[in-house]
């Protein structure tokens, strides 16, 4: 069985690209905090902070 454990520190920022980089490259806007631990922690995308 494979899995990933995904933990964050609180107040960091998480993410493989920087926000412009993502909207320029997509031509969509990103959400305002959606690379935040806090964010990521109550949409399910990280399960420890």
């Amino acid at each position: 069985m494979l899995g990933d454990i995904i933990i964050a520190e609180p107040n960091t920022y998480i993410a493989f690209a920087g926000k412009r980089v993502i909207e320029q490259t997509l031509n969509k806007t990103v959400p305002e905090g959606s690379q935040e631990a806090e964010y990521l922690f109550q949409n399910r995308r990280a399960y420890s902070t």
